[in-house]
């Protein structure tokens, strides 16, 4: 692995878990809401597995943000940064479906 990719990893997952507290949702309402187990998104939290890119697009999405902001490559808008706070509740039910029929 690159440093840079290494580095991108730590960001991302130091986003996900400051989204995910900010907003108060506990990791095992985060794993309901993905579809997975709490231990599976727990080392997807902690960087111990990859997560799939599925995974990522639906985080992104109930976050209310971009792939490139969770990874560090933009930073939002003051108007994305409160809006974002109102879209937390959003889930991924059509995703996940869709995962687990492929």
């Amino acid at each position: 692995m690159t440093h840079e990719y290494q580095e991108t990893r730590k960001f991302l997952h130091a986003r996900i878990r400051t989204l995910r507290k900010k907003s108060r949702i506990t990791q095992e309402k985060m794993a309901h809401r993905l579809g997975i187990s709490r231990r599976t998104y727990a080392n997807y939290e902690r960087g111990i597995h990859a997560m799939p890119v599925e995974v990522l697009v639906c985080i992104a999405d109930m976050f209310g943000t971009s792939l490139d902001y969770l990874t560090g490559r933009e930073m939002p808008s003051e108007q994305e940064m409160s809006e974002s706070e109102e879209v937390y509740d959003r889930t991924c039910k059509n995703r996940y479906y869709y995962r687990k029929n492929l």
